[in-house]
């Protein structure tokens, strides 16, 4: 695709995207963010898994509180991330009384939070503007995630969150964009055919 086509192509869907999520009424995020936490805490990935790496969302996004909430209570490490020059730092957050805003007026952990960096045996559940059932992404135009997957030393098991309608035919990727391996929605966990740990579809 010629560059011009293909951002043109990510800045229509983030458009098309934007205008679905700015017309939900609150108490329709509510209800979601709660089915969206039910879906998560039955994955047999998160058993598996040893931390979660997960995100205080944006008012536009799935509410993820109550998740971080339940597993809290199920005794689960979760980190969470911290906007670093052009990527993001993962730290353990214990109670979300302790973030405060962060460039972009985003809750993070706070500067003296440990960090943690996600490894293989973890799960990193991810935003996103669209997914597509290929494992597609597309964020919000920064690439904090992209850059910030493709320097760990050991790529860890990735899920985006999102509503049901974020879930596209095909999303726009470029070389560096990384896949991840299923998506939660309010209606269930959809996992990406043929995926290996390495990032590329098998």
């Amino acid at each position: 695709m010629a560059t011009s086509a293909f951002v043109g192509a990510k800045r229509s869907l983030r458009e098309s995207i934007a205008r679905r999520r700015r017309s939900m009424l609150e108490r329709e995020r509510e209800v979601i963010g709660g089915r969206v936490s039910s879906q998560v805490l039955a994955m047999p990935e998160l058993e598996r898994a040893e931390r979660v790496a997960m995100y205080v969302a944006l008012p536009d996004e799935v509410p993820t509180q109550v998740l971080y909430d339940a597993l809290r209570r199920r005794g689960c490490v979760v980190l969470l991330p911290r906007c670093a020059a052009d990527s993001l730092r993962f730290a353990r957050v214990d109670d979300l009384g302790v973030l405060r805003p962060g460039r972009y007026g985003v809750l993070e952990p706070p500067a003296e939070a440990l960090e943690a960096e996600p490894g293989r045996n973890d799960l990193v559940l991810v935003p996103g503007v669209a997914f597509d059932t290929d494992g597609g992404r597309l964020g919000r135009g920064r690439s904090l995630y992209d850059r910030t997957l493709a320097r760990l030393a050991a790529r860890p098991l990735l899920f985006g969150v999102a509503y049901d309608f974020q879930i596209v035919e095909s999303v726009p990727m470029g070389p560096h964009d990384q896949r991840v391996d299923g998506i939660v929605t309010e209606r269930g966990v959809v996992r990406v055919r043929s995926r290996d740990r390495s990032g590329e579809s098998g």
